[in-house]
């Protein structure tokens, strides 16, 4: 038969097109008995950190550097579109939502009144309802899918690692416990998504000693990866020896990554 292709297309909830990408359609006999390809979808929920830290012992409510996060949270903001994007996800498929203990604490901390800076001086910030009416909805969401935490701000795991922190990957049980406590599900642990998926063997070690067995890593960075411009998709499991046990890599498509990435660069 002549070549077919298949065609992945990523676009934003108001449908503009960000990127598409297309695959040459393997053609099999129809004697021939192939099982279809199992593809994870992994929904980061994750913001950068905005609250003053440090600022537990002081009175009154939490002091953030900016109010960026509750324009995330609002309709139309990147949180927002994230979250809506996974609200509209068909019941047949059963998404990977990434969360950050550290997100979820600031959002749970403005629903109970924050102030943020302006000039001189520390205003309320305006965002508890949104930050409230965007948990609720994650809260409603999470029990449909598979929730997983980061470690706590989701930190540069391997520049930890040269820094000398013995237990860079870590996710506190208090931090567990927290974001249960707001979302009424436990996250697991099970899934590790070092930032930019690049992690080193020590790095490796921790993630796998705390029971992960699967870590999301870039193609780059297993042996023989290939380039993000190479146009080829490797293996998308891969084995994971470590000295704590066997983990599977789990290779991202640097393709559709390279799409979705493309469409982070919006305000909010």
């Amino acid at each position: 038969p002549p070549p077919r292709f298949y065609e992945t297309r990523v676009q934003r909830p108001d449908g503009t097109e960000l990127g598409r990408a297309r695959a040459l359609l393997p053609f099999f006999p129809s004697d021939i008995d192939v099982s279809a390809t199992r593809i994870a979808l992994l929904w980061p929920l994750l913001d950068r950190p905005h609250r003053l830290t440090g600022d537990g012992d002081q009175p009154g409510p939490a002091v953030f550097l900016d109010d960026a996060l509750a324009a995330s949270v609002r309709r139309g903001g990147r949180l927002d579109g994230l979250l809506a994007a996974a609200e509209r996800a068909p019941p047949s498929v059963r998404l990977t939502l990434l969360i950050d203990p550290e997100t979820i604490d600031e959002l749970d901390r403005m629903t109970r009144g924050y102030r943020v800076p302006a000039g001189p001086r520390l205003v309320s910030g305006t965002g508890g309802p949104a930050a409230a009416g965007w948990l609720s909805r994650l809260r409603r969401l999470a029990p449909k899918h598979l929730l997983v935490a980061v470690p706590y701000a989701d930190p540069d795991l391997v520049a930890l690692e040269r820094g000398g922190e013995p237990a860079p990957a870590r996710v506190e049980q208090p931090d567990i416990d927290a974001v249960a406590r707001v979302l009424a599900v436990e996250p697991s642990t099970k899934v590790s998504w070092p930032p930019d998926g690049l992690l080193t063997d020590t790095v490796l070690d921790e993630v796998v000693a705390q029971g992960a067995s699967a870590v999301v890593v870039d193609p780059s960075a297993l042996p023989g990866g290939p380039a993000l411009d190479s146009g080829r998709t490797p293996s998308g499991a891969s084995p994971l020896p470590a000295l704590g046990g066997q983990a599977v890599a789990l290779v991202a498509d640097p393709v559709v990554q390279r799409l979705l990435t493309s469409g982070g660069r919006q305000r909010g």
